[in-house]
């Protein structure tokens, strides 16, 4: 219930930043080199805001090259950008040795030199990104692109667990401490 509430709360709260440069996560790639509507999503709401402020900002495609991908992730949403949205190439910067979220963190934020910035996600997943920049000393806020609801609950589901591990040892203990308690009660 925590995880839920924190989540929505987390995204309603955020704003659209008025300065400072914005990183698009990736998020896979359909067929190996194309952008899919959820990568899309992303990048819109971060051209959205982008074209919302007084300077145009560097805009940092971040996403390594799969196993299955013909391209890397950042290569791939950067093309779609400036062919889709007109985003200026001289605006653009890409961060392709990623893998996971926590290292498009830290690889970003190694490009930006520890300059604060606003990352843009799925909306689902970005409480979990936020907790990831929290545990490397990120200066960092989100922003997450819509997605259609019929992902929502599976991609919930795997967000919570994925917070979860952030902390297994002490879930680990508070669910043993739990079940103690139950079987106490049950028993005594």
């Amino acid at each position: 219930m925590r995880f839920l509430i924190s989540s929505l709360v987390y995204s309603v709260v955020t704003k659209a930043p008025k300065q400072g440069p914005i990183v698009v996560l990736g998020g896979g790639l359909v067929d190996g080199y194309k952008i899919g509507k959820i990568v899309d999503a992303r990048i819109r709401a971060a051209v959205t805001d982008a074209k919302l402020m007084s300077i145009y900002p560097i805009i940092i495609f971040s996403g390594g090259q799969g196993e299955d991908e013909l391209v890397s992730e950042a290569k791939a949403m950067r093309d779609w950008a400036i062919l889709t949205y007109q985003v200026p190439i001289s605006k653009t910067r890409l961060e392709d040795k990623s893998r996971n979220t926590y290292q498009n963190i830290k690889y970003s934020n190694q490009l930006l030199k520890n300059q604060a910035f606003t990352f843009y996600t799925s909306d689902y997943h970005v409480f979990r990104a936020v907790l990831l920049a929290q545990k490397q000393n990120v200066q960092a806020q989100g922003r997450g692109g819509d997605v259609v609801w019929r992902y929502r609950m599976t991609a919930f589901l795997r967000e919570f667990a994925g917070v979860m591990s952030l902390n297994k040892w002490r879930h680990l203990c508070l669910a043993s401490a739990w079940i103690l308690i139950a079987w106490l009660i049950n028993y005594l």
